[in-house]
């Protein structure tokens, strides 16, 4: 379902033809982007609680990466902000290990939600890894 276009230190001219079936998605080095997917139209509140968490991971030539996530708990209203209901985490992708770090909001205590499952973890460039038991 992808195609990785790499254009180089230079950059490079492509043509491209965005569909929904096809987003075009632009991304760093170095980055990390989560996402949930769906098939039909959802509330955040349904998405909060129903899809896991999926984590596209574009390391860098050192091999490291971050990003960020912020989980919006209710989906409702602007309440969640003032009483601190949501959950701002940190990403960061190094020595082969993924962290998440709370950075503010609510802590859980180390229950799990849906939200803070990871289903899916893709690795651009990941061929360096081939040798790798991650067992």
């Amino acid at each position: 379902w992808k195609t990785i276009i790499d254009g180089g230190s230079s950059g490079k001219y492509e043509e491209i033809q965005p569909s929904w079936d096809f987003p075009i998605l632009h991304m760093r080095e170095g980055r990390i982007i989560p996402y949930q997917t769906f098939n039909e139209s959802k509330t955040t509140y349904e998405l909060v609680n129903e899809k896991a968490i999926n984590l596209l991971i574009y390391p860098d030539l050192s091999l490291n990466a971050e990003g960020t996530l912020y989980v919006d708990r209710d989906g409702l209203d602007y309440m969640t902000l003032t009483e601190k209901s949501y959950e701002y985490y940190k990403i960061t992708y190094n020595d082969r290990k993924i962290r998440f770090v709370l950075m503010d909001g609510y802590d859980a205590g180390g229950r799990l939600d849906m939200n803070q499952i990871v289903h899916n973890i893709t690795i651009i460039d990941a061929d360096i890894y081939n040798d790798t038991d991650f067992a």
